[in-house]
C-alpha cells in the first residue's frame, strides 16, 4: 500500500546563536580519545532530556519485530505525523522497511521489564514473550501498553548511524495511567509536581509562566 508522502522540504539551517558561555566537557576534535569523550559527553547531555519510553513494531514475513525507542515524537496535526529514529542495524527496520507500516507503542510505568526485553540482543520471539500483542492495520500492538499510534511509512531520511521513519497514522488509542520514563539511562515514574504552577496575569491560557 503506499502512504502519501510528505509535500515540501526542509528550509536550510539558519546561522548559530553564540553561546551563553564557557562550554563544559572536551571541545570537539580530531579522531581518537576526543572523539570518544565527545561521544560520551553527548550521550550525558541528551541523557538528561527525560523522554517517554516506547517499543516500536512490524510485521515481518518470520513474524513480529520490535525495539525499544525513546527518539520518538509527533510532527504533525494536519496531516498526522510520527517520527521515530531507530538505528540503522537493526532487524526491525528492515522489516519495517519491508512491511511498510508499524506501530509506536508507549509503555506504562511498572513495564520497565518491557523496555529491558525488547532493548536485549534477544530473537524476537523471547522479545515478544514479555509483552502479548494483537494486529492493529497489520502490526502488532502491545496488549498492555498505555498508549499506541499504527502508522503507514510516508518518507525515511538518512540520519548518521540512525534512519529517520516519518510515519502517516492510521489509528490510535489511549487509555489511563501513567507512562514509563527514561532519562540518565535508568527508567523512572512520574512524581506529583512539588507545586502546581499557577497562572501569572496576564499570561496566555496554557503558557507555562517563566
Amino acid at each position: 500500500m503506499a502512504w502519501p508522502a510528505v509535500a515540501g522540504t526542509l528550509p536550510a539551517p539558519g546561522p548559530l546563536a553564540p553561546p551563553l558561555g564557557p562550554p563544559v566537557g572536551p571541545p570537539v576534535g580530531p579522531p581518537g580519545r576526543a572523539a570518544e569523550d565527545q561521544e560520551r559527553l553527548f550521550r550525558q547531555v541528551f541523557g538528561r532530556l527525560a523522554a517517554g519510553v516506547t517499543v516500536v513494531t512490524t510485521m515481518s514475513a518470520d513474524g513480529p519485530s520490535g525495539l525499544t525507542a525513546t527518539a520518538v515524537c509527533s510532527v504533525s496535526l494536519d496531516p498526522l505525523l510520527v517520527l521515530a529514529c531507530i538505528h540503522n542495524g537493526s532487524r526491525t527496520l528492515a522489516a519495517l522497511e519491508q512491511a511498510d507500516a508499524f506501530a509506536v507503542n508507549i509503555l506504562r510505568d511498572h513495564q520497565a521489564d518491557v523496555a529491558t526485553a525488547f532493548a536485549a540482543p534477544v530473537p524476537e520471539p523471547v522479545r515478544f514473550a514479555a509483552a502479548p500483542y494483537r494486529l492493529h492495520y497489520g502490526v502488532p500492538v502491545l496488549d498492555d501498553a498505555l498508549a499506541w499510534v499504527t502508522c503507514g511509512v510516508a518518507e525515511t531520511y538518512p540520519g548518521g548511524d540512525h534512519t529517520i521513519v516519518l510515519g502517516a497514522v492510521t489509528g490510535l488509542s489511549l487509555s489511563a495511567g501513567e507512562p514509563l520514563v527514561r532519562e540518565s539511562g535508568r527508567y523512572r515514574q512520574l512524581q506529583p509536581a512539588v507545586r502546581p504552577l499557577r497562572p501569572v496575569p496576564g499570561s496566555v491560557p496554557g503558557s507555562v509562566p517563566e
